[in-house]
């Protein structure tokens, strides 16, 4: 017999009626992201109007559930995001073709970090 912190008890999961052993617990499932910047990249940027900046970054479920993560950037600065296939900060015209994402994932909470690259326009005014 086991104990919970209230003093109320109940039966070893592993001497279910059933002759099995086993059980289960359920857990709520939690959310969380963890942004990571790629080292080839700067968090510092001057330009002229309509020059581009590429910053590449990964983006961690740290959750314990499978999730999706919708890229946003406020401000006046256009931002694109496209997935960085290598990882390497430098976004490539092969990474351009394959096309503009607004969403990572879904990721799962064990899976590797998604490498996302995005490129900021200077407004032009």
């Amino acid at each position: 017999t086991f104990e919970n912190g209230e003093g109320d008890e109940y039966p070893n999961p592993d001497n279910d009626s059933d002759g099995e052993n086993g059980g289960t617990i359920d857990v709520p499932e939690t959310f969380g992201v963890s942004l990571t910047e790629n080292s080839a990249s700067s968090n510092t940027f001057t330009g002229d109007p309509s020059d581009v900046y590429d910053y590449g970054f990964s983006v961690d479920n740290t959750g314990n559930g499978s999730d999706s993560y919708a890229l946003t950037a406020p401000g006046d600065v256009t931002w694109v995001f496209y997935i960085d296939t290598n990882g390497d900060g430098i976004l490539t015209q092969d990474e351009i073709d394959n096309g503009a994402i607004t969403v990572v994932g879904p990721i799962a909470h064990d899976d590797t970090p998604v490498w996302v690259i995005g490129r900021a326009t200077i407004p032009s005014s």
